[in-house]
C-alpha cells in the first residue's frame, strides 16, 4: 500500500485555490505578451526576458510567485496592456451584490421617469429581464449578478440613446 490515498495526495482547498489564481494569472500574461508584442514596435520576447532576467533572476513568468506575477501584471499595464485584472477595473459592478445592482436599477429608471415626464417602476427592468432570460427569470431579486448587469446595461444603451444620465 502506497504513502497516499487513491487518486494522489490530498492537497488543502487554500492551496489548490491559489493554484488555480497563479494559473490564471499566468495565462493574462502570456496573452498580455502576444498583445504587446502586436502593439509595441520594439518590445519583443528578448526585452521580455531580459526584465524577468533583470528584476528577478528567471526567464520564465512560471517561476515566479502570485506577487511577482501581480507585479509583471502592473508592469504590462504601464506598458499599454488593459486586460481584466483587478487593476484595470474603471467601474466596481463586478464586486457589486445584487442589492446595490437593483439600486443602480432603481437609479436609471427613475432618471428616466423624470426625463420622460412618468413613473416607471421596477416592473419595466423586470420586463427586459424576462426578455433577456427568455421567461425564466421573472422578478429582479433572485437573479443572478451578470442578469442585472445586463438589465443595466440595457437601460444605459436606452439612456444614451436618448440623451439622459447614466451616472
Amino acid at each position: 500500500m502506497g504513502l497516499f490515498p487513491p487518486g494522489g495526495p490530498v492537497v488543502p482547498a487554500d492551496s489548490a485555490k491559489k493554484e488555480a489564481q497563479r494559473k490564471a494569472m499566468l495565462g493574462k500574461i502570456h496573452f498580455g505578451l502576444e498583445r504587446l508584442y502586436a502593439k509595441l514596435g520594439g518590445f519583443t520576447e528578448d526585452t521580455y526576458r531580459y526584465f524577468m532576467r533583470e528584476r528577478w533572476g528567471v526567464d520564465s513568468a512560471a517561476k515566479l510567485n502570485i506577487k511577482q506575477l501581480d507585479e509583471v501584471l502592473h508592469w504590462m499595464a504601464e506598458l499599454g496592456f488593459q486586460g481584466n485584472h483587478p487593476y484595470y477595473a474603471r467601474r466596481d459592478y463586478h464586486r457589486m451584490g445584487t442589492t446595490a445592482l437593483i439600486g443602480k436599477i432603481n437609479a436609471l429608471l427613475t432618471e428616466k421617469g423624470k426625463k420622460e415626464g412618468n413613473f416607471v417602476s421596477l416592473e419595466y427592468a423586470e420586463g427586459i429581464l424576462r426578455n433577456m432570460t427568455r421567461g425564466e427569470k421573472t422578478d429582479l431579486r433572485p437573479a443572478t449578478p451578470v442578469q442585472l448587469r445586463g438589465v443595466i446595461a440595457a437601460l444605459t444603451k436606452d439612456a444614451g440613446r436618448k440623451g439622459r444620465r447614466t451616472r
